[in-house]
């Protein structure tokens, strides 16, 4: 950034108008007492030279502080500003823990809309202006945006405005409601000062329903100037470029895929059903077919087709030409949908997963980078991205990115997870426990936390509790979760010494996997789980010497970092074959 570009990033020329029109307003209230109160003659020239020796100390106050709604803070650098920190103890500085009970920076919580259509088959149209009108404030790198999953919890609740900003930790909240009947739309919305519980800003629209992109964008741009954040010119573009579709049947359909997506925080994890992406992908076909020139169908598809390759089942038999098939969709896509908008993040990080479940480490870096660049609040990008760079062994990036994803979406559990995982990875073993401990008491039903929380128990010495996290996991484990995870267990449990439990859990799954393909890498940990090296040593050979068969990522990432400590990883066959697993780029 240029010095003068500085200049007005930290507001300086706004403190030198407000100074010299404060000054000159001084000057002239002592020019009309300085008689009548008979002052001497040396005051005026007193007062005239301490607003001149004021005017430079208030240009330096101006630069290295902001006025806020929440008082001064001390101005970000411009390093800070525009990069984000490598140190594991800067990065470690911005945890959710830390921030508890702490305001973020121009930060602000909508809570889900209320749905006041007259049809309650319409619900769907209110929870997808909610998601679009969060995707839109995203895109302002300035502001700090609660994701969905977190705010979805007070949909209707009698909690109070303070109540709701201190258990999220933001500065405002955004509240509102959407009638959607025939071709008319109806959004009122009120932004409320936390601290105060006043009104920063309100407004009423009705509109025709081809209006509504406008509505959402005008929402997002006139939050960011109540809270005073900062407009790039390409975030200010980005926000002005709306979308377009000339059929209201393809805008409904979208919605409905976009709520049915932004359900709950499981689409773009192993645990989902296929059936829902299924499900969704239906919609976003039928929303295509009436508009071929709706870009969002089209970026959505991709970041679904894109979980389908490594998420969703295959026959071994079809798993090359599967992957060729995918790469292409996912490619086409979001292809498609820049060349529609240019302004939308989601095709590049469709691009990244692609990349990135296809090995291709610079273009999935590469296009992990754009998605930020244009949704730098998006947790879920910076959830999968952090997954990323813990795969590629920068340890503090992950935490960063990580820990960044837990401050906007402090109710997701993933976004909790990979915190966890990236500190397990670091060694801070106390710090994952703890968070995966937390991620259990408060999503009980979620069986990951158990599993991967095994790992920082046995660097800790916590053998007993460890076993009693598997059982938990093996409880609470969808059968048709990824093969991978069921032979993570059978694994763990085989570690333990717990061969009756690993051996239950291989049978188990033998009967169930049927022809579905599964990563080399992944029949490692079956068959360590069932006491044959000579096996598991052939199926990690094929891992690293046929790359075309790699699938599971993360469970190359958890053999090259030997996560669980195992001995057997140790032996030297085995430490030279893992050190060629994960990208090689």
């Amino acid at each position: 950034m240029s010095f003068v570009g500085e200049i007005k990033r930290r507001k300086v020329f706004q403190v030198a108008v407000v100074y010299l029109v404060v000054a000159w307003l001084l000057v002239q209230i002592v020019a009309t007492v300085e008689e009548p109160l008979s002052l001497p003659d040396w005051f005026d020239t007193a007062v005239i030279v301490l607003l001149a020796v004021g005017f430079p100390v208030s240009l330096v106050i101006g630069w290295a502080f902001d006025l806020t709604l929440h008082g001064m803070v001390r101005t970000s650098t411009e390093d800070e500003h525009e990069s984000q920190p490598t140190d594991i103890e800067v990065a470690s500085s911005s945890s959710r823990a830390d921030v508890q009970g702490k305001v973020l920076t121009n930060s602000v919580a909508v809570l889900p809309l209320e749905n006041l259509s007259p049809n309650p088959d319409d619900a769907y149209f209110a929870a997808g202006v909610h998601e679009e009108i969060l995707n839109y404030l995203t895109k302002i790198k300035d502001l700090s945006v609660i994701a969905r999953t977190s705010v979805k919890r007070y949909a209707g609740t009698d909690k109070s405005i303070a109540e709701i900003a201190a258990e999220l930790g933001v500065g405002a909240i955004m509240e509102g409601s959407v009638r959607y009947a025939g071709d008319r739309v109806r959004v009122t919305t009120q932004l409320i000062d936390a601290a105060t519980e006043t009104h920063l800003w309100s407004e009423v629209y009705e509109r025709e329903l081809a209006d509504v992109f406008a509505i959402q964008a005008d929402i997002a741009a006139k939050i960011a100037v109540a809270l005073e954040a900062e407009f790039s010119g390409a975030e200010k573009e980005s926000i002005e470029t709306l979308p377009t579709t000339e059929s209201s049947g393809a805008h409904a359909l979208y919605l409905k895929s976009l709520a049915l997506f932004a359900q709950d925080d499981t689409a773009l994890v192993g645990t989902a059903p296929p059936s829902r992406r299924a499900t969704i992908q239906t919609l976003l076909s039928q929303s295509i077919d009436l508009d071929p020139e709706f870009a969002f169908p089209y970026a959505l598809k991709a970041v679904l087709f894109a979980v389908s390759r490594i998420f969703d089942p295959i026959k071994e038999e079809d798993w090359l030409e599967r992957c060729v098939e995918l790469d292409e969709t996912v490619r086409i896509n979001a292809e498609k949908a820049l060349a529609l908008n240019q302004s939308i993040g989601l095709p590049h990080f469709a691009l990244a997963l692609n990349h990135e479940f296809n090995w291709r480490r610079s273009q999935a870096e590469e296009a992990y980078e754009q998605a930020l660049k244009l949704m730098p609040n998006d947790s879920q990008v910076l959830s999968h991205y952090g997954s990323f760079k813990w795969l590629t062994g920068d340890f503090s990036q992950s935490i960063f990115l990580a820990k960044k994803a837990v401050a906007l979406d402090p109710g997701n559990s993933y976004a909790h997870l990979f915190h966890a995982i990236a500190l397990q990875a670091a060694g801070d073993h106390r710090a994952a426990a703890d968070t995966f401990e937390a991620i259990g008491k408060t999503n009980p039903g979620a069986a990951l936390p158990y599993l991967h929380r095994t790992t920082s128990l046995i660097a800790l010495g916590e053998k007993d509790r460890a076993v009693e996290g598997l059982r938990i996991c093996e409880e609470l484990l969808p059968e048709d979760a990824i093969p991978a995870i069921h032979f993570n267990l059978a694994y763990l449990f085989a570690l333990f010494g717990r061969r009756e439990d690993a051996e239950r859990i291989i049978a188990k799954f033998d009967t169930l996997i049927g022809d579905r393909y599964v990563d080399p890498a992944a029949w490692v940990w079956r068959h360590l789980a069932a006491g044959d090296t000579e096996q598991a040593l052939h199926s990690l050979r094929r891992a690293v010497e046929e790359p075309e068969y790699r699938h599971e990522l993360y469970v190359h990432g958890f053999l090259k970092h030997n996560s669980s400590a195992d001995p057997v990883l140790d032996q030297p066959e085995f430490v030279e074959l893992i050190s060629k697993l994960g990208f090689n780029e």
